[in-house]
């Protein structure tokens, strides 16, 4: 739809939107229509199983099947009475990115629809915005996972009015504190028996996500020294290993190619790949500096960290206190050093000998681990904002 398009729908239905008082309907969001997951998708089930007037926006046929199956409310322009009837009684908009699901401009200047980020990670990295206020514009609450976040990347980097912050968590790590469901998620094994279906017992899965640079590069893995794709692969069978990966949505990075033991996941292969899930069928996480870590901090998973261009990533993005002496996790700068930890790691006692109270400083910072109920908290927030 064209700017001029949006523009002369706005004229017309604005009008009429000020007359009509927003009821308590909440409308869930991600980064992509085509994607269910994150914390709004836990806190859209939650609150749908509470008899809260919840839908999820989606342009994907396959998760629209799912949520009618699971009688859970969904809303598409297609049928465009009913949908412009949710637009006007819309009070709450959730989502977890930097900005939030909007018509030609109906919910974003409309001041009695209030907007809620749940946040999608938290870390070290320095958050850059051209405009590093941006999240506080677009949003009148921001749930943060700690005192220490709050401060230094919703205060000090983004610039969010401290009225804003929430310390309530992410709804979508509740399950880390449930260990039936990680154990039960980790037997299953639903993402990685997609990718690979004769998958056996006793293997290990290596989960690898690293997050997204500013500037052009390879992949970090495909950039260490000495590194051989097809060695790489056979180095995974021989050890009982399968190699998982994902981008984040921003990244530029290109595919490797897909191998017995290496693939790639993504919500365009697996309409309901989750990242967390992915967590908790894992036995070692990789990465670079994503916020990941803090989740497979809290499930107190292996890491090694795969960052080749950690001084080129300083000058152009940087962190907020020294990376390398904070990371729980264990750099590798060649393909030796990756294949030795990997094998080392397969047992998670000898990482945590080493890792273990850098495991809790690191928490400490970035996700307060009392905040084991993330979903109740914000229940009690939006009863708050629809009673107001």
């Amino acid at each position: 739809m064209s700017n001029i398009i949006k523009k002369l729908i706005f004229f017309f239905l604005y009008p009429v939107k000020r007359f009509i008082t927003p009821k308590n309907s909440i409308i869930f969001s991600t980064n992509s229509p085509y994607r269910y997951g994150g914390g709004p998708r836990d806190l859209f089930e939650y609150l749908s199983k509470k008899n809260f007037d919840c839908y999820w926006w989606t342009k994907n046929e396959e998760i629209k099947n799912f949520l009618k199956n699971k009688k859970l409310n969904y809303f598409s322009p297609l049928n465009f009475i009913n949908f412009l009837k949710l637009i006007f009684s819309t009070k709450l908009v959730i989502d977890s990115g930097d900005d939030h699901y909007d018509f030609c401009g109906l919910l974003k200047k409309d001041k009695r629809v209030i907007k809620l980020c749940v946040g999608h990670g938290s870390g070290p990295k320095i958050i850059n915005f051209k405009k590093k206020n941006e999240v506080g514009k677009n949003f009148d609450y921001l749930s943060f996972t700690s005192e220490y976040s709050k401060k230094k990347i919703g205060i000090e980097q983004l610039k969010v009015d401290t009225k804003k912050i929430k310390i309530i968590g992410n709804p979508k790590n509740d399950i880390f504190f449930n260990k039936s469901k990680v154990n039960k998620i980790y037997k299953e094994k639903k993402i990685s028996k997609f990718l690979f279906p004769r998958i056996k017992k006793n293997i290990k899965i290596i989960f690898y996500a690293p997050t997204w640079r500013s500037y052009k590069t390879g992949l970090p893995l495909k950039n260490l020294s000495k590194f051989n794709l097809k060695k790489f692969d056979i180095f995974l069978k021989k050890n009982n290993f399968y190699f998982i990966y994902n981008f984040h949505v921003n990244s530029n990075f290109k595919h490797l190619e897909d191998l017995e033991r290496i693939k790639f996941i993504s919500t365009e292969i697996y309409s309901f790949y989750d990242s967390n899930k992915m967590l908790c069928e894992s036995d070692i996480f990789c990465t670079d500096c994503s916020t990941l870590s803090t989740e497979a901090a809290i499930l107190n998973k292996p890491q090694i960290i795969i960052f080749p261009d950690y001084n080129k990533y300083c000058k152009f993005h940087g962190f907020i206190e020294p990376f390398k002496s904070s990371i729980p996790g264990k750099f590798v700068n060649d393909l030796g050093n990756l294949k030795k930890y990997l094998i080392k790691y397969k047992s998670r006692e000898k990482y945590l000998s080493k890792y273990n109270i850098k495991i809790k400083n690191y928490l400490n910072k970035y996700y307060d681990k009392k905040i084991k109920n993330s979903l109740v908290l914000h229940k009690k927030l939006i009863n708050n904002i629809l009673s107001s």
